[in-house]
């Protein structure tokens, strides 16, 4: 039996304690045939009518005995009103039991001062329009105690019974009633252990549908109503494809998505109308298969509930459906990982990731697929997650390759993304060897000004410094500079880059005089243009520090470095790469000013992220802790040792 069945047994033992001589009564009324039958039982013992009389008035005849004053208190209980329909729409089969005109279900629903109808419902518009408007009472999940409880209570102990077996067993069904009651079940008719019964649960998801569709038989369910969790979801949801198949819909796209914080945009389509979707929406809410959070513009999905429409969806051929129109929706809606987009991503992450998990054939799926790919690398990318981003950027380039060709606009984007990765993994040679490519061909589809092509210069000017190759690093970054200042002008975040791609390679040849200079122009430009705690603005921070080292100036370059750490703590988090950077240039300055202990300390803050998020051998992690063993050095030289 449901909780909210159970609820509404208890309160009627309740009602009959405090008012004896009240009447109670209970009315299953699923279905026009369920309520006409429970009128009529209630007829009988009321010795209201001759019942067998084919022209006797049950409904009213029971409506109006309830109604009148003089018959007492009563309590009516309308149990698993789940259809609109069934009580406010046309009910042609009433047409046989009442003489009154062909009427709604609502119609025969008694009023009376001493009188009091409680409604059960998965639906809580339905039972708003009943109560007038009251709001309903929302039946919250169980507690962890009462689960195990519940549990415990229908489990006996000859069943391998452990407090902590049950704790997991509970948890995982997510403490919901029904499927504790129908586990229950299972382990006792089957005589296994709670261990066993998790262990298979926990087997597969397939292992799980089937165990969810088992059906246990219960005395204090109708025999008409579902026991397994499967079956009882299909209840509510065949429902909604009847009355309302855009909810539906909605419900499927939903359910192959990430089953928590699912933005309300991705679930709408361009073509539907505001009102369509609201009622939509509204309808899902109102049978619980999702549930709101965040101020009702995200929402989550119980996991149970996903399984069950996943597993339809799987036996009805609809999943690839659901699946491609999940991939198209996330391709529109994923941004690229520039920093003003990193919240979006953020939120749509674990829907980009679940979506990537799909196989797709159409070509249009397939398209959409790398695009997912591409903007997610960007965002990992920005992030320092540099193994996901390769994988990422591998995916999309094969698959826009295959097809779109290797000169497609689209495929040398994700050629240039793909070599810029690996820049960051310090794979430089193959990097250098990939911007060249992209290089070549962005210049023969798009042309040399084009901002994409002069892109790749930029790149590839950066990966040729990162090796050692200066002088072709200054002069391909003053074709880029010169090319962009012409092209997009000189305060353009691009060009800007440029400058500040620019002053390092100058840094890296000992021109420190020429080299903040055009630091300081980079940071001012940056600070005008994209505020003074973009993560850009910070990178310009760190290097005019770097230089302002290189030159002696180690009070303002302390400072430099430490508003660099700061900012990049506050704005990407102590754990981000970027910041571990600021964490190495404040180290590398304390150490040239024999600062030991305090530079040790950070060298080794800084040797402990880059080992976990580049590996042991990237060039910075071994630079990082080849320091970090030198300044143990020259600690002990000090100390005379």
């Amino acid at each position: 039996m449901s909780s909210k069945s159970q609820i509404a047994i208890e309160y009627c033992y309740r009602f009959q304690a405090k008012t004896p001589h009240s009447s109670v009564l209970w009315v299953h009324a699923g279905t026009p045939a369920r309520f006409q039958e429970a009128y009529t039982a209630i007829g009988r013992k009321l010795s209201l009518l001759e019942l067998d009389d084919p022209k006797a008035d049950i409904l009213q005849a029971v409506y109006d005995w309830f109604s009148d004053e003089r018959n007492g208190a009563w309590l009516m209980v309308l149990d698993n009103v789940d259809d609109m329909e069934t009580f406010f729409a046309t009910t042609p089969e009433l047409s046989s039991v009442t003489s009154k005109p062909v009427s709604s279900l609502a119609t025969y629903i008694p009023r009376s001062p001493n009188g009091s109808v409680l409604v059960t419902t998965r639906d809580t518009r339905v039972g708003e329009r009943l109560s007038d408007r009251d709001k309903c009472i929302m039946v919250p999940q169980l507690a962890k105690q009462d689960a195990e409880h519940l549990l415990g209570s229908k489990v006996s102990s000859n069943h391998g019974w452990s407090e902590s077996d049950a704790a997991k067993l509970v948890k995982t069904l997510e403490y919901l009633p029904l499927a504790i009651t129908q586990a229950a079940a299972f382990i006792s008719e089957n005589h296994c252990t709670v261990a066993d019964y998790l262990k298979a649960l926990q087997a597969s998801d397939s292992d799980e549908i089937d165990m969810l569709n088992e059906d246990f038989p219960d005395p204090r369910r109708g025999i008409d109503r579902p026991s397994s969790v499967m079956r009882t979801w299909k209840v509510s949801f065949n429902l909604i494809r009847n009355h309302k198949p855009r909810a539906a819909e909605m419900f499927s796209l939903a359910a192959v998505l990430d089953r928590q914080g699912i933005p309300k945009f991705l679930l709408r389509r361009d073509s539907d109308r505001a009102i369509d979707f609201i009622t939509a929406l509204g309808t899902l809410r109102s049978f619980s298969l999702i549930e709101a959070e965040k101020g009702g513009e995200t929402f989550v999905m119980h996991r149970l509930i996903q399984i069950c429409m996943q597993s339809w969806l799987q036996m009805e051929n609809l999943r690839q459906r659901y699946e491609n129109e999940a991939v198209e929706v996330l391709s529109k809606s994923f941004p690229n990982g520039e920093h003003k987009n990193w919240k979006l991503c953020e939120l749509l992450l674990p829907h980009a990731r679940k979506v990537l998990g799909y196989m797709y054939s159409s070509r249009a799926s397939q398209l959409c697929y790398a695009t997912v790919c591409q903007n997610l690398s960007w965002y990992d990318n920005s992030q320092g997650r540099y193994k996901s981003a390769f994988e990422a950027a591998k995916v999309a380039l094969e698959v826009r390759q295959q097809f779109l060709g290797d000169l497609d606009p689209a495929t040398l984007t994700s050629t240039s993304d793909l070599a810029l990765v690996l820049g960051y993994q310090g794979k430089y040679e193959e990097a250098e060897a990939i911007n060249r490519r992209a290089l070549d061909g962005r210049e023969k589809v798009l042309g040399k000004e084009h901002p994409s092509t002069l892109t790749s210069v930029s790149n590839l000017a950066l990966v040729l410094g990162d090796q050692g190759k200066y002088k072709e690093a200054e002069a391909i970054n003053r074709q880029a500079l010169d090319s962009y200042e012409k092209v997009l002008g000189k305060e353009h975040p691009y060009t800007l880059t440029s400058v500040g791609n620019l002053a390092l390679v100058l840094r890296y040849q000992g021109k420190y005089e020429e080299a903040e200079a055009i630091n300081r122009r980079a940071l001012d430009g940056r600070e005008k243009v994209l505020g003074k705690e973009h993560p850009s603005t910070l990178t310009s921070v760190d290097n005019l520090a770097g230089v302002l080292r290189y030159q002696g100036k180690y009070e303002e370059a302390e400072a430099m470095n430490r508003r660099a750490l700061d900012g990049r703590e506050k704005v990407l988090g102590k754990e981000h790469l970027s910041t571990l950077t600021s964490v190495y240039c404040l180290a590398r300055l304390l150490h040239h000013q024999k600062r030991y202990t305090a530079a040790s300390l950070l060298y080794q803050r800084a040797s402990g992220g880059y080992r976990m998020i580049l590996g042991l051998s990237h060039p910075r992690t071994i630079a990082c802790e080849n320091y970090s063993s030198s300044i143990l050095q020259e600690m002990g030289q000090e100390a005379g040792v």
